[in-house]
């Protein structure tokens, strides 16, 4: 060898493998996975960790013209975009909301909101299920108007949340 390229190119072609079968099951599994019946967690984490071994494979190219930036920027565009498609249809609702937000938040935002919501919806069904058992305990004894005070007081309640989530979503 006459100079330290020849020698780095040498060890290179020698000890190199090919990614692309790697690459190519890496994305597919990406394509093929939604959220079905796993908890909104696993989803996530499940899909972050598959777009994490896929970076890894990638050979980056080191920029310092400041393209780089907007293809970043592109790439978390499409991981929004990934994540979102494949939700399950109880999230369409914010799924909406989500889309429209400029510019899109990431998707520890993203996953952020979905654990609200799906708090929310619990915390909900809840007070319903609380309601009913109040008012069919007290059907046909004389403390309706007991009831009358707890089922309004558990409306408000279910408003002030409605509120409170309605200005987060404003401040994101």
């Amino acid at each position: 060898y006459r100079t330290i390229i020849e020698v780095w190119a040498d060890l290179k072609e020698r000890f190199s493998y090919n990614n692309a079968p790697i690459i190519f099951q890496i994305e597919r599994d990406i394509v093929s996975l939604n959220q079905g019946t796993l908890p909104m967690t696993a989803y996530c984490s499940n899909l972050k960790g598959l777009w994490d071994e896929l970076l890894s494979y990638k050979d980056l190219p080191i920029c310092t013209c400041g393209s780089s930036k907007k293809s970043e920027e592109q790439g978390q565009r499409g991981e929004v975009m990934q994540f979102l498609v494949d939700l399950n249809d109880s999230y369409h609702a914010i799924h909406v909301q989500i889309l429209l937000i400029q510019p899109l938040p990431t998707i520890g935002k993203i996953h952020s909101m979905i654990l609200q919501e799906e708090k929310q919806c619990d915390y909900v069904i809840s007070s319903e299920v609380f309601l009913a058992d109040t008012q069919r305990t007290n059907k046909g004894s004389n403390s309706s108007n007991e009831s009358y005070i707890v089922a309004n007081a558990m409306e408000i309640t279910i408003q002030l949340i409605d509120v409170s989530i309605y200005m987060a979503s404003l401040l994101i």
